[in-house]
């Protein structure tokens, strides 16, 4: 135990704060105080900090998807993700946060086929070498492929498969590009259907 709870645990003076007490009821006292503290270190130790992630994310902005009844669905989730690299030409310019929305079609492979840029066609040229990394980094992208699965009852009211298969998918991204300092930022976040 350490040293500041044991001396909590003392300082608490059961023994003084009620005279009357009988020395077993005491000790009780005193270890129930410690059980209760080490429980409170117990949890507080074992509690994580939620991290928010780009990859969760992307199965959220799948749920869009209708499914027939008796019908579930596994996989969309990303397996490889590299970031698009902030135009060198662009750096020393330092200019103000860029944001670009995308949307990636995948096919059954779970491999990126097609990126679809929202605004592209009345980008400025400095804009469109962003556009460009975001293009050439999510090419390489890969995500489990999206499985959809039909479940069927016989007539024992047992549910089995009665079908299997791959199929394509679309998901957004919004890519942020943004300097801080010298240092180029880079991030990539499934957006919301």
């Amino acid at each position: 135990m350490p040293a500041f709870l044991f001396n909590l645990v003392g300082d608490l003076r059961v023994s003084r704060a009620v005279p009357s007490m009988g020395l077993r009821f005491r000790h009780l006292c005193r270890a129930a105080c410690v059980a209760a503290a080490t429980f409170v270190l117990a949890c507080c130790a074992s509690a994580t900090v939620p991290q928010v992630k780009a990859e969760s994310s992307s199965a959220q902005a799948m749920r869009h998807v209708p499914l027939a009844l008796g019908q579930t669905s596994t996989g969309a989730t990303p397996l490889e993700q590299p970031l698009p690299v902030y135009p060198p030409a662009l750096r020393a310019l330092h200019k103000p946060p860029q944001e670009i929305e995308a949307r990636l079609v995948v096919d059954a492979q779970g491999k990126v086929g097609e990126v679809h840029v929202m605004g592209e066609a009345q980008a400025d040229p400095s804009h469109r070498q962003f556009i460009d990394a975001v293009r050439e980094a999510a090419m390489r992208w890969t995500f489990v492929p999206w499985r959809t699965r039909q479940w069927a009852a016989d007539a024992n009211g047992d549910a089995h498969s009665v079908g299997d298969h791959a199929q394509p998918f679309e998901v957004g991204y919004l890519f942020r590009f943004a300097m801080n300092g010298d240092a180029p930022v880079v991030e990539a976040r499934a957006m919301s259907p």
